[in-house]
């Protein structure tokens, strides 16, 4: 089973509200207290109820202590949220890895939880708490992945990812 996994591509649950200030641009970074998987590139975002699904992708980049992270580059509303956080004493909900979406990716159709179930695509590794995606769920689900936006290039938007990297 463990051979099946792909190290670098995690399912990550995420609200609805938060997906959607990804999408809006108006987040650009995902904290978390524990670190995502060794080499992780690639989020597979669940979105919990309503949806109960995947409905995106991220590319993001290796996880980066809140120290790490340079303010110049950041809009108002992603340096109040930093702000925020670095205010916060360490181990009070202060999240210990910060993760920068380079990329954003939608899927072509939406999979929801029972059909992620049913394809067996959803393992959980301890005691890490971390999801890794299956290498049949990368093959079925990247082929098909549209994307939003390349914080990486300019004014790429809306194209179809025909080859993305495989890690």
């Amino acid at each position: 089973m463990a051979e099946d996994l792909i190290c670098t591509d995690i399912i990550l649950s995420l609200h609805p509200p938060d997906v959607a200030q990804i999408l809006s641009r108006n987040k650009k970074y995902l904290y978390r207290n524990d670190r995502l998987g060794f080499g992780s590139k690639r989020i597979w975002l669940y979105e919990a109820s309503p949806i109960r699904g995947i409905r995106y992708c991220a590319e993001v980049s290796l996880g980066m202590t809140l120290d790490g992270i340079d303010n110049a580059s950041l809009s108002e509303a992603n340096k109040r949220e930093l702000d925020l956080y670095r205010a916060l004493e360490p181990g009070n909900s202060r999240p210990g890895y910060v993760y920068k979406i380079h990329k954003f990716y939608r899927l072509q159709k939406t999979i929801s939880l029972d059909n992620m179930r049913e394809k067996g695509w959803v393992i959980k590794v301890y005691p890490v708490p971390v999801y890794y995606a299956s290498r049949e769920m990368v093959s079925e689900l990247e082929p098909g992945l549209i994307l939003e936006f390349d914080d990486m290039a300019t004014g790429v938007q809306g194209s179809t990812a025909a080859t993305l990297p495989t890690w």
